[in-house]
């Protein structure tokens, strides 16, 4: 049985060498057949964006959504960005810096803060805007490593919505929410039972 998974071993690794990256010729020679109208620069002109799969502006690499045959100076991507659902819909959502800036040399405690939200308290976790530039930050945390001045910083408001149909807006305030580690959700405890809501 050893002998068979050490064969079985190194004819994976075998086939592992043998796999190579795609190049952009392949990928022009292939031609994209299922939609060669729709993945190119050079093809899609001026079509409506629902008529387009990929991206051939100055953005494009900052969102990942470049046509393969965009015009790239540097192939990486350029910015710290992931997108950020919020409120009640699932396809709503905002691209936030979720990264320090490679030259913060402030406390690990901060940077950690910055990649490993922190859920447990709601006014840390919330999304920061910098209003002098527009770019939001994933937490309080992520704008300071990244050099936003404080007097440019404003926290997104957070509201509480939760579904039980007997609750009064009333009855329920901040000082009752309280996170359940457990069930990774916050709510309130109401006669015994805790009852999950939503921050939005």
């Amino acid at each position: 049985m050893k002998k068979q998974m050490d064969l079985v071993f190194v004819v994976f690794i075998y086939l592992l060498s043998c796999i190579e990256a795609l190049s952009y010729s392949d990928l022009d020679a292939i031609e994209f057949e299922n939609c060669p109208h729709k993945n190119r620069c050079s093809r899609i002109g001026n079509a409506n964006f629902d008529d387009r799969l990929c991206e051939c502006d100055d953005s494009c690499m900052t969102f990942g959504d470049c046509c393969v045959d965009v015009a790239r100076s540097n192939a990486r991507r350029t910015t710290r960005q992931t997108c950020m659902h919020y409120g009640n819909f699932t396809h709503q959502g905002v691209y936030v810096i979720n990264s320090c800036s490679k030259s913060f040399l402030g406390p690990d405690e901060i940077i950690r803060q910055c990649m490993y939200d922190n859920f447990n308290d709601p006014l840390v976790s919330a999304p920061v805007t910098d209003t002098s530039n527009g770019k939001t930050y994933l937490n309080g945390y992520c704008a300071i490593c990244n050099d936003v001045s404080p007097t440019s910083m404003r926290t997104w408001k957070i509201f509480v919505a939760c579904d039980d149909e007997d609750l009064d807006e009333n009855d329920v305030s901040w000082d009752h929410i309280k996170y359940r580690s457990d069930l990774k959700k916050w709510g309130y405890d109401r006669y015994g039972q805790f009852n999950p809501c939503k921050l939005i």
